[in-house]
């Protein structure tokens, strides 16, 4: 498969054998019907990964395969089964996946979700019941944005909204009593039946809990006070602003489900960087501009009329513009025709291969990400990894990643706050100051900060209550 999710599940696979483990990736041989993908490709040229083990195996609309498939991966002997989650359409797939290969596991199989986004930033008819149907799948979850977490809150029993509260403090889901455990499990199939599986004896239901965090040890959460959520926006240092806190649990409420937060680490997979003038030869631009990168598929929610609109608000700044388009060109080219971009603007727009992303990144002096609305990117940790300062919208966890006026810039998703940032950076000569930044904060983002969180595992639930995944 190609994209940012396939690139980053196989670096985790490769933190995670680093890290001791053996491991076995399940992909799709499927992931949308092509009437429902507006690219040109879901798949990629690239070479297979050396020394990873995976087998082709997830079709996403077809049921058949998901028993089988579940039926599989009940075979392996896992310890742990760690699923990648990005998009509700997934949800009654990798959702029944989990069902029946915990049901057919021959010992306690732990489920963890690695969640990028639990409610899509582009809405659609059945996203909830869909998500909600893969959430009470699983065991615990590790999020890479601590909105998606509080998202997931929504769908856990005994919390069936996301918390009201101004902040989203509260470091505990609602205690819940034992017979409303299962009160909301009637809708979350995708055709409205029930999404548990037949009946299996009291004694079984909670086979797979056993106490992989004991009291004291790490894994545990804090209890009590929400301020403590908070503490990591206290202090002024990029480091400690952005503590890795753990978000609210599931402890307490007779639940056991835990929410884990650990920033989406460095893409450090895409080469070395490369020096600036040959970057800029190889791709055909000129060499002594201002020179800012929008990078990824463009989607309307990644904003990036804002930025051809910011672009319209400055004299000489050039933009590259690299990454397949998922729809209709025409009101891009309208706003470059209109302001007279066109020797400003440099279009790249087919997917850009994993040997060229370093091009791109190397030739820019500062990386923007104009969003309307976000969880978190891949594309911070790309820019992270190549050392280049960004400006980043106010919206989702984007302010998480990059510190204002220190690694970057943190602005409201309007043209004119980003052509402003823009022109700071230039005319100010920030460059290299936000660089040295940029280097210091990048070891905040490591693999082995996302493995440690993916192997903690949650409590088991207490004596007499049934699991609520079944």
């Amino acid at each position: 498969m190609r994209g940012g999710i396939a690139a980053s599940a196989e670096r985790l696979a490769y933190a995670l054998q680093d890290a001791g483990c053996e491991v076995v990736i399940y992909s799709f041989s499927l992931q949308y019907p092509a009437f429902l993908f507006p690219g040109k490709s879901q798949f990629t040229d690239d070479p297979a990964p050396a020394g990873l083990t995976i087998k082709t195996r997830l079709n996403a609309v077809n049921p058949f395969n998901w028993l089988m498939v579940g039926r599989e991966i009940s075979q392996e002997d896992a310890d742990q089964v760690i699923v990648r989650f990005w998009l509700p359409f997934m949800g009654p797939c990798l959702g029944t996946v989990l069902r029946v290969a915990r049901r057919m596991a021959h010992k306690k199989l732990h489920i963890t979700a690695l969640v990028d986004n639990i409610i899509p930033h582009e809405k659609r008819p059945g996203d909830r019941p869909f998500a909600r149907y893969f959430v009470r799948a699983c065991d615990d979850f590790v999020v890479m944005s601590k909105s998606v977490g509080e998202e997931i809150r929504g769908f856990l029993p005994g919390n069936p909204t996301p918390d009201p509260s101004p902040e989203g403090r509260g470091d505990t889901l609602p205690a819940v009593k034992e017979g409303e455990l299962n009160r909301d499990r009637t809708d979350a199939a995708p055709e409205g039946k029930k999404d548990t599986l037949p009946s299996e004896k009291e004694g079984e239901l909670n086979r797979d809990r056993t106490d992989a965090a004991p009291e004291g040890k790490r894994g545990t959460l804090p209890t009590g006070k929400g301020e403590d959520l908070n503490r990591d926006k206290t202090d002024a240092s990029p480091e400690a602003a952005h503590a890795t806190a753990p978000l609210p649990s599931g402890e307490g409420s007779g639940v056991g489900l835990r929410i884990r937060y650990a920033p989406h680490p460095v893409y450090d997979s895409y080469g070395l960087p490369m020096d600036q003038a040959e970057a800029r030869r190889r791709l055909g631009l000129p060499e002594n501009v201002p020179l800012v990168l929008f990078f990824g598929l463009i989607r309307k929610y990644k904003g990036l009329d804002l930025l051809l609109e910011a672009l319209a608000q400055t004299t000489d700044i050039h933009a590259v513009i690299a990454g397949e388009c998922y729809e209709p060109w025409e009101d891009y080219q309208n706003i470059i025709s209109a302001n007279d971009l066109g020797d400003r603007v440099h279009l790249f727009t087919d997917f850009i291969p994993a040997e060229q992303v370093r091009f791109f990144f190397s030739a820019a002096d500062l990386v923007v990400q104009p969003y309307r609305s976000a969880t978190q990117s891949g594309i911070s940790q790309i820019a992270y990894h190549f050392e280049k300062p960004m400006v980043v919208t106010k919206v989702g966890g984007l302010p998480e990643i990059v510190t204002d006026g220190v690694s970057g810039y943190v602005v409201a998703p309007e043209p004119d706050a980003i052509a402003a940032a823009m022109r700071d950076f230039f005319e100010n000569k920030r460059a290299t100051g936000m660089q040295a930044w940029v280097r210091k904060e990048k070891k905040r983002f490591s693999w082995e900060n996302l493995v440690e969180k993916l192997l903690q595992k949650s409590r088991p639930l207490p004596s007499g209550k049934n699991r609520d995944t079944q």
